[in-house]
């Protein structure tokens, strides 16, 4: 039968704005559906509920793709006569939790911009907006907050919420190995916005985000790690240099590479000012 060989959520994609097939016909006739206006029905729960089911399985791309399809039947049918989803707030929830646990700051903004006002003010709207508030006052007391609640106000927002809170523990992480050689593991977790007393989920991060720097090393070239000749390269070989390793009580940076080849003070000067005059003469 053709709803055997058509994937559901491949026909729910069809609803909207295709003159129906023979083929797509029979398929709806399968599913029971009748009419246009209860095929476009069904098909915007069958994306909802294959867009949960691919967050559930950690699939993000399959996720924001069919977010990417139902935007069709929230936003861009002006004809349709359909009542608005009851499941709309939670999908555009999380799909502004996942545009927040991709660094994806800019696209999360425009977002949210867009929606219409009927949802900016629902819950499941209001937590992502306030997650992405305490992210940028670096509150992390709030954002644990806002973790707590996350489980009243959006459904199946566990796994974008360990993301988003990965996401801000990085970042953190990238601040405290340039400002420190090491400090007391109790700080760290305090930092990283873990239990102060939870030494083990402090040495999982360590591996991760030693696994996270090694795998960056390994697609990176000999040259660009090997010749920090502008600011960007020197950052950044710094950056991946330096090992998390949790020795008692205490979190050291070690670096496992020297920095004999760093470009000295003088000399970085006097190519700036040879770049300078070079410029001057050109124009």
């Amino acid at each position: 039968m053709a709803a055997a060989v058509i994937d559901k959520s491949e026909i729910a994609m069809l609803a909207l704005g295709f003159t129906p097939t023979d083929e797509i016909i029979k398929a709806r006739e399968n599913l029971g559906i009748k009419t246009q206006d209860e095929f476009i029905q069904w098909a915007r729960g069958t994306l909802e509920t294959t867009a949960v089911d691919a967050l559930k399985a950690g699939d993000m791309g399959a996720f924001e793709r069919r977010v990417t399809q139902l935007r069709r039947y929230y936003f861009e049918s002006p004809n349709n006569q359909q009542a608005p989803s009851t499941n709309m707030a939670t999908i555009m929830g999380l799909y502004l939790l996942f545009l927040l646990s991709a660094d994806r700051t800019g696209e999360f903004h425009t977002e949210v911009e867009q929606l219409p006002e009927a949802l900016t003010g629902t819950p499941q709207i209001q937590l992502p907006v306030a997650v992405e508030r305490c992210i940028m006052e670096g509150n992390g007391t709030k954002l644990k907050a806002c973790v707590s609640q996350a489980a009243k106000d959006l459904p199946h927002s566990e796994l974008l919420l360990q993301r988003v809170v990965n996401q801000v523990r990085i970042k953190i992480a990238s601040s405290l190995e340039r400002a420190y050689t090491s400090m007391h593991s109790k700080t760290a977790c305090k930092m990283l916005l873990m239990d102060p007393n939870d030494k083990k989920s402090l040495e999982l991060f360590a591996k991760a985000e030693n696994d996270r720097k090694a795998a960056d090393e390994a697609n990176l070239s000999t040259l660009e790690l090997e010749d920090p000749s502008t600011p960007a390269q020197a950052r950044l070989r710094n950056r991946l240099s330096t090992r998390w390793v949790v020795e008692g009580d205490r979190l050291v940076f070690k670096k496992i590479r020297d920095d004999a080849s760093a470009m000295p003070a003088l000399d970085l000067i006097s190519n700036m000012i040879g770049y300078a005059t070079d410029l001057e003469r050109i124009v």
